[in-house]
């Protein structure tokens, strides 16, 4: 069976029409709760974003990437959620993620070059809200990161990589109300 993809066909028919194979990372729904409120967490198995981990769509969609050869496979991508404030949440899509990277050299033979873990981090609003510091979370996702590497026995290195978002540039802004 042809796994099927409108945006890879889009992107296949530009190469076929003289656009440049331009390289592309793979968006996966990990399958994580992010412990957030429901309309901003992406990372569920049923969320509109990206290719299912679970259903194996994450895994053909490598497969057609790395055999057809119109695309460059960059590596994955995946988005838990926005406002995120428990760290093990990002670890559990770190081994997740690992894991289909472990199921991508097994069945293509390719390396992943780059992890993007998204972003999500969230950010105090409330009095109440106690996000983690970014240095908390860089440490927790390298160590999550390593360890999951190590564990999976994988030869992929990748290059990890994160979206900050608001939790760098939420201070900037301040919001008055009458």
């Amino acid at each position: 069976m042809l796994f099927r993809s409108a945006e890879i066909d889009r992107i296949e028919a530009l190469v076929a029409d003289g656009a440049a194979p331009p390289r592309v990372l793979v968006r996966v729904r990990p399958g994580v709760e992010a412990h957030t409120h429901e309309y901003i967490e992406t990372g569920g198995e049923d969320s509109k974003f990206g290719f299912g981990l679970d259903s194996g769509e994450a895994l053909a969609a490598v497969r057609r990437i790395t055999a057809h050869g119109a695309l460059v496979f960059g590596g994955l991508h995946c988005h838990i959620g926005s406002q995120v404030f428990r760290l093990d949440a990002f670890g559990r899509a770190v081994e997740r993620m690992v894991g289909l990277i472990a199921a991508v050299e097994a069945e293509t033979g390719a390396t992943v070059d780059e992890l993007n873990l998204g972003g999500g981090l969230g950010i105090r609003y409330m009095s109440e809200d106690d996000p983690p510091a970014v240095g908390e979370y860089a440490t927790a996702v390298h160590a999550a990161v390593d360890a999951a590497l190590t564990d999976a026995g994988v030869r992929s290195r990748p290059r990890v990589t994160v979206e900050p978002g608001r939790s760098i540039a939420g201070r900037a802004g301040l919001t008055l109300y009458t």
